[in-house]
């Protein structure tokens, strides 16, 4: 690339260069010479635009993917009976892979199903390309967002206090921690849902 220097309105040089085509400025011309070049696939050796901010080619990180996925399988505890939210990958649905249990898994993949004279029309290929229910998928865990912590605030106030700061001196500590306690009581419904990658619920 043809790295292109910096002046100030004097005419000095300003000590850095950018690249003539993202204009990114960096430190030296060598840098900037080589900003959008492409870099090398560390799995294949394929070059990789250096814009993607990726060391790992499409077709690799896929490829990576679903070997973490399969690790990640082996190692987790199989169960057969499940009544709650899961989660799987593809298909996606409505909810970025996210079913309040099976049924609503299995309802998606229905309504996206063609009806048999539509099917009855299609070539093998489109076919292929059908939502098929997934031979697993991950159980969910509650994970509460509602809540406050009482030794996250002291400890808040204390980083943003000066050194000789007593934090003991402070009034209303112990009904701030009470009205932490009853708060988190009152909100411990209020929960959202992330995947169990130690569990996976099997379909078929």
């Amino acid at each position: 690339m043809n790295a292109l220097e910096l002046f100030h309105q004097d005419g000095r040089s300003a000590g850095v260069h950018y690249c003539a085509e993202c204009r990114h400025v960096s430190k030296t011309k060598e840098i900037a010479d080589a900003c959008c070049l492409p870099l090398s696939c560390t799995r294949c050796g394929v070059d990789v635009p250096r814009k993607n901010f990726r060391t790992v080619c499409h077709p690799c990180e896929e490829i990576k993917q679903a070997e973490r996925e399969a690790t990640r399988f082996a190692a987790a505890e199989k169960v057969t009976d499940w009544d709650g939210w899961i989660y799987c990958d593809s298909p996606q649905g409505n909810n970025d892979g996210y079913y309040r249990d099976v049924g609503d898994l299995e309802d998606y993949i229905a309504c996206e199903t063609p009806d048999a004279e539509t099917l009855a029309t299609m070539d093998e290929e489109e076919r292929a390309g059908l939502l098929v229910l997934p031979p697993y998928v991950w159980t969910c865990d509650p994970e509460q967002f509602a809540s406050v912590s009482f030794h996250a605030l002291m400890e808040r106030i204390n980083d943003n206090s000066y050194d000789e700061f007593d934090i003991d001196t402070l009034r209303g500590m112990d009904e701030l921690e009470a009205a932490c306690k009853a708060f988190n009581t009152l909100n411990a419904g209020t929960c959202s849902w992330g995947p169990n990658y130690k569990r996976a619920l099997l379909l078929g």
